[in-house]
Parts: structure tokens; C-alpha cells; sequence
């Protein structure tokens, strides 16, 4: 299961956010669980990429698995988004 995760510090208070989540194929979690590969090569090895390095391509993972539809870059926003309601909504959280 992979998510993306926010943590805001503002000083006083720990202000935490998610992201949605999703399975990565399981024989791809089989290779790297076999202590051979990484991610990365485990996708490789699979054919679902030929992308040397998969967490520095645009994207990321979900990106593939998505077809574009969602972004690691868009996880990542919406964790930061989640991690702010509590600072941004202070009055209902209070």
C-alpha cells in the first residue's frame, strides 16, 4: 500500500494529512519482498515501465498504474491540503 503522508509543525501543534491510497501490483510487492530488487526494477523487470528510476520520473508510480489520471505530484497536494484544515479551520477544531 503506498501513501503519501504531510506532517506541519506550527510551532506548537503536529498537523497531520493523507493522501488516497492504492495497491502496487502484487508480484511486483513479490520481487522487491524477495529481497532482490527494488521497486524500480521490480516494474522494469515486470514491463509495466522502462523508466530507469521510477521515483524520479514525473508522476510516479501512480502515474503509470493511472495513466496519468493521478500524480504522485497531486497526492503529495492533497496531503498538504488534508494537513491543513486543522490550521486553516482553527475555530471548528478548537
Amino acid at each position: 500500500m503506498e501513501i503519501q503522508a504531510c506532517a506541519i509543525f506550527d510551532g506548537k501543534t503536529v498537523h497531520l494529512g493523507f493522501s488516497s491510497a492504492f495497491e502496487w501490483p502484487k508480484n511486483v510487492t513479490e520481487l522487491i519482498l524477495k529481497g532482490e530488487v527494488d521497486g524500480s526494477a521490480a516494474l522494469r523487470i515486470l514491463g509495466i515501465t522502462n523508466h530507469e528510476k521510477i521515483g524520479a520520473m514525473d508522476g510516479g508510480i501512480i502515474g503509470v498504474l493511472t495513466k496519468g489520471r493521478l500524480t504522485r505530484e497531486k497526492q503529495i497536494e492533497s496531503s498538504i491540503i488534508s494537513a491543513m484544515v486543522k490550521i486553516e479551520q482553527k475555530d471548528i477544531y478548537s
